[in-house]
């Protein structure tokens, strides 16, 4: 019942979304169809003073998966972002489905503090939640990702979506997952693994075969994020394989998907799961729970639902389990993430970045405030 009352408060949610500039100032055109074949050949366009999708601290990120609702056959098309203003040089790949047999499910992430959404017609027609009125989320959207999760768990139980179980890491144990204590930070399931690629010229591309081909390239732009972090980084590190989908924008080539992380953490992740708590700065209202925006953003990363506080919201709860389970794991793959390449320029290893990061969620959280330990991380050598 009480996920037939969030999709209800959901549906009253899209038509309200509060569309103006925060931040940085910028914000996203959506498509006016983006869940169909044109809406994803379609370039967003990030617009504002000064904002620049090649610059990182500005750029915005679409990750698009389309699932065939009758075989459970999957695959990427992430749309290109631009800046308002900008010649698009090399034209988004082309893609082509029916629209009858198939679903297509988009999350947004930003590298910024906040992501607004504008073009009424694209956000209503998109079905993309940004949070309650007047309360966004901040770094991340959905778009119709309620209706995706719903056929996608159906054809899991069908037996027509296979995930193949977790594997070992080097140290002996289990492989860890997007819901894993020792992978997230404040936010789980948050960010997106789209890539797009920065021209010498300054103009953004898709990350294809093709256009590393034609053009010389500068850099390559990354949204942050736990899904980034798991597949591009840590499991490399430690020896875990990434599940792939195969991109429709460059033939041939696979490539990670936030869905395929979220439905290996759902059927693998054994007790105790990270869930979104109450207390995450992301999914609170002026600094209190907020229920209902819990829930929408539970809702798009196919978390379970939440009828009160406490529970598997419960921050107390969730502040004890990130340092019973983190810490020993930071420990016992202390030499592999020593041995990585850091995500950020300011961090000398992968182990020195993952390490600030979690301080800086046990700040975050007030978990010294909530369990009277102090930080147990900031001891990590």
């Amino acid at each position: 019942m009480i996920l037939q009352a969030i999709l209800a408060l959901f549906l009253t949610c899209v038509s309200c979304l509060d569309l103006q500039a925060a931040g940085d100032g910028c914000i996203l055109k959506v498509p006016d169809n983006p869940l169909t074949p044109q809406g994803l050949m379609t370039p967003y366009i990030l617009m504002g003073a000064n904002c620049d999708e090649a610059n990182p601290a500005n750029s915005r990120f679409v990750h698009g998966v389309v699932i065939n609702n009758e075989t459970g056959q999957m695959f990427i098309y992430n749309p290109l972002v631009v800046s308002q203003g900008m010649q698009v040089v090399s034209n988004p790949a082309p893609v082509n489905f029916t629209l009858n047999n198939h679903i297509v499910g988009l999350w947004i992430g930003s590298n910024s503090n906040f992501l607004t959404l504008a073009n009424d017609n694209g956000v209503a027609n998109g079905r993309c939640v940004t949070g309650p009125q007047g309360s966004p989320f901040g770094q991340f959207a959905w778009c119709n990702a309620d209706r995706f999760w719903q056929t996608a768990n159906i054809l899991i139980q069908q037996g027509k979506i296979v995930v193949p179980p977790l594997t070992n890491a080097v140290d002996g144990q289990l492989c860890p997952t997007l819901r894993d204590f020792f992978i997230v930070d404040m936010d789980p399931d948050d960010g997106v693994q789209t890539l797009y690629l920065v021209t010498t010229q300054n103009h953004v591309v898709q990350i294809t075969q093709n256009n590393m081909k034609m053009f010389q390239i500068k850099t390559t732009l990354a949204n942050d994020g736990d899904n980034l972090l798991l597949t591009k980084f840590v499991n490399p590190a430690i020896g875990c394989p990434t599940l792939l989908l195969p991109d429709a924008a460059d033939p041939g080539m696979n490539r990670p998907s936030d869905v395929m992380n979220m439905i290996q953490a759902m059927l693998y992740q054994n007790p105790p799961i990270a869930l979104t708590p109450s207390n995450d700065p992301m999914i609170t209202t002026n600094g209190q729970p907020d229920l209902l925006k819990l829930n929408l953003y539970r809702l798009g990363v196919d978390q379970p639902p939440s009828s009160v506080f406490g529970g598997d919201n419960d921050p107390t709860a969730y502040c004890r389990n990130y340092a019973n389970i983190a810490v020993p794991r930071f420990k016992s793959l202390t030499t592999q993430l020593k041995n990585f390449a850091s995500p950020a320029p300011t961090s000398p290893t992968l182990f020195a970045f993952m390490k600030t990061r979690a301080s800086a969620t046990w700040a975050s959280l007030n978990c010294q405030g909530l369990t009277g330990i102090p930080d147990p991380f900031a001891a990590l050598m």
